[in-house]
C-alpha cells in the first residue's frame, strides 16, 4: 500500500466517523437537548451551594469523573442518577404529572 492509498484510507475513515456522529447526534437530539439543561441546572445549583463539583461527587459516592460526564449534557442519565442528584442537590429536576389512579384504570 502507498502512502497516498493510506492517506486516503485514513481521511476516509474520519469522514465516516464524523458523518456517523453527526447522524448519532440528530437521532438523539430530543434527549441530548434534555440533558444539557440537566447539566446547566446541576451547574447553577452547584454554584448557588457553592460547593465543587468533587464535593458533589463524593456526597453522591461517585467518582468526579463520573460528575464531570454529567455536565457535559451528552450523558444518558437514568431515573435513578436524576433522582439521586436530585436528592444531592435538593432540587427538582424532572418534573412528572401525577395522574390519579383511577384516571389510569380509565384507559
Amino acid at each position: 500500500m502507498t502512502k497516498k492509498d493510506k492517506f486516503l484510507a485514513l481521511v476516509s475513515e474520519q469522514d465516516d466517523s464524523v458523518l456517523e456522529q453527526i447522524n448519532w447526534r440528530k437521532e438523539n437530539r430530543t434527549w441530548l437537548n434534555r440533558s444539557k439543561a440537566i447539566a446547566v441546572r446541576i451547574l447553577t445549583r452547584i454554584d448557588e451551594l457553592n460547593i465543587s463539583q468533587k464535593e458533589l461527587a463524593k456526597n453522591m459516592s461517585v467518582s468526579p469523573q463520573q460528575v464531570n460526564k454529567w455536565l457535559k449534557g451528552t450523558e444518558n442519565l437514568t431515573i435513578e442518577t436524576i433522582s439521586k442528584l436530585e436528592d444531592a442537590l435538593h432540587i427538582e429536576l424532572i418534573n412528572v404529572v401525577d395522574y390519579k389512579a383511577d384516571a389510569i384504570h380509565e384507559i
